[in-house]
């Protein structure tokens, strides 16, 4: 029997935490808004195999944590959705959360303004001018 939920990495901005959680796959949508308390959400593809599922307002929400991974900042809390390269439907992750801990950073304000003023700098050199 298929199981009815997915397996999915939670990145948790308000306890600075990285845990595995389920995903219900009936009435995902919904679920999605409630792990995340949002009432939109993005998707990204991190790599072939994983798709990070944000919040697509949280930039817009006052006093909204932040987390960086690989070089990126990301506003709110995350989940990382495993996909099935033949479907493109979602399935069980295959992230080493451990490892994934170590590489995800939930700095302050202070460090926020810094990453991203960095962040800034660099895209600033790769605009092609005219």
């Amino acid at each position: 029997m298929e199981n009815s939920f997915n397996k999915a990495v939670f990145i948790d901005v308000h306890n600075q935490s990285v845990s595995e959680v389920n995903v219900p796959k009936e009435d995902r949508l919904n679920e999605l808004y409630a792990i995340l308390k949002c009432s939109m959400v993005q998707r990204t593809t991190i790599d072939p195999n994983h798709d990070l599922i944000i919040d697509e307002e949280g930039l817009f929400k006052e006093d909204n944590p932040s987390f960086a991974m690989g070089g990126y900042m990301f506003v709110g809390s995350a989940l990382i959705m495993g996909v099935d390269v033949e479907s493109g439907e979602w399935s069980d992750h295959e992230i080493d959360i451990e490892r994934l801990s170590k590489a995800i950073v939930f700095p302050n304000e202070e460090e926020t303004k810094r990453i991203f003023e960095k962040s800034q700098d660099e895209h600033d050199q790769n605009i092609i001018v005219d």
